[in-house]
């Protein structure tokens, strides 16, 4: 498996960090995590080829993680050579979220005639793309909130010996949630938003803690705030090792990471 970080950063924007978005390389299988505005084009700039796209697993709905979206659906529309089935995961209530965005960008793309977009909501679930295991969780912490998006899953991607845990924005009452499916993972990509904990997202030393409750091999902190960013690399990872023990790695833009 490879790990592309197509976007590190948050809403804000950033000069040096497009908004969330990750792309797992799999068995020749494209997977893409969430899709902030300008995903559609790292795809690009990382050297993959657009349309290889055919799996999409959304987090939650705040617009930094999907605003991409209906600007991924549309060249698919019109673009491809050959059938396509796209396969669009999310959290509880994504198919309404979904019916709204297409139907008022792309009104006629249920008229495509190469391509089907297959729409699936997950909670706690385990599904198979082809020989690669995907299992799901739903974050609890965050239904105990007032967030007008209150529904969010994490993602486990497994093939073979290798796994892979993403989860989008956390809070600390999620941390029980994290820890349960990524337990002994082999990369865990985990935000550290703000410098320290607030009520909508982790600081580094919490992702710290819960990597190392969940025994991963690797963590990677990501989707920073210019606050964080402001820190530097060292600082973060000296926040961070206070409580995780093993190899910490600071998402940037374009970076890839093999499994």
């Amino acid at each position: 498996m490879e790990l592309t970080i197509l976007g590190s950063g948050i809403g804000l924007p950033q000069v040096s960090r497009n908004a969330p978005g990750y792309l797992v390389k799999v068995n020749k299988k494209l997977i893409m995590l969430d899709a902030g505005e300008g995903t559609k084009r790292q795809i690009v700039r990382a050297g993959y080829n657009f349309f290889d796209l055919h799996y999409i697993l959304i987090t939650h709905t705040h617009v930094d993680h999907v605003a991409d979206l209906p600007a991924i659906l549309w060249p698919f529309k019109w673009g491809l050579t050959k059938k396509l089935t796209l396969n669009i995961f999310g959290p509880p209530k994504f198919k309404k979220f979904y019916e709204k965005i297409s139907t008022t960008f792309i009104p006629t793309i249920k008229s495509a005639r190469k391509l089907e977009v297959i729409v699936k909501e997950v909670k706690k679930s385990r599904f198979k793309i082809n020989n690669i295991s995907v299992e799901t969780r739903l974050m609890s912490g965050r239904l105990q909130t007032n967030t007008f998006s209150p529904y969010e899953v994490g993602y486990r991607i497994a093939y073979k010996s290798k796994s892979l845990v993403y989860c989008g924005d956390n809070i600390v009452q999620d941390q029980p949630d994290i820890i349960a499916l990524a337990k002994d993972c082999d990369l865990l990509i985990l935000e550290a938003t703000q410098p320290k904990p607030n009520y909508d997202h982790l600081d580094p030393e919490t992702a710290g803690k819960i990597a190392q409750r969940a025994n991963v091999k690797k963590l990677v902190l990501t989707h920073f705030s210019p606050e964080i960013g402001a820190l530097g690399k060292r600082e973060i990872k000296e926040l961070t090792a206070k409580c995780y023990k093993g190899p910490i790695i600071i998402a940037k833009d374009l970076m890839k990471i093999k499994i």
